[in-house]
């Protein structure tokens, strides 16, 4: 069995306080006062015709004060690469995280501009946002 270090916990502990108080509606901590959530659909089309929105399985924010992206899956999903496109200067960020903690963090530069993310899950399912920063 492998250990999972301490950082990890903390981490989990810090992602869980944070989900909690930001989704319960109360003011937060730094995450929540400087914090642009990011709205994912699927670029997947569903040709039958739903009588309710597709479900999202991953959620998403920017941090401006950590300069990362906050993600959070509803479900472990195994690996999913993503794909950050940096709209207004071309700079592009790949890589994979793991579904299986319930949510990760993705660093990124921070600089300037209109950004666009993409989450491919092994299946093939694709999910789309996009986020300015200023």
């Amino acid at each position: 069995m492998k250990k999972k270090p301490i950082f990890t916990y903390l981490f989990a502990v810090l992602v869980l306080s944070f989900s909690l108080t930001c989704f319960n509606g109360m003011k937060a901590d730094v995450f929540a006062q400087s914090s642009v959530p990011i709205i994912l659909g699927s670029l997947n089309p569903d040709n039958s015709a739903p009588r309710s929105p597709s479900l999202v399985p991953i959620s998403a924010s920017y941090v401006e004060s950590l300069s990362c992206i906050l993600v959070y899956f509803k479900y472990d999903m195994g690996e999913v690469d993503y794909d950050l496109v940096n709209i207004t200067t071309s700079n592009t960020v790949s890589g994979t995280i793991d579904s299986d903690s319930g949510s990760q963090v993705i660093m990124m530069s921070g600089d300037a501009g209109c950004y666009s993310i993409t989450f491919t899950l092994s299946s093939g399912v694709q999910y789309y946002g996009e986020f300015e920063i200023l």
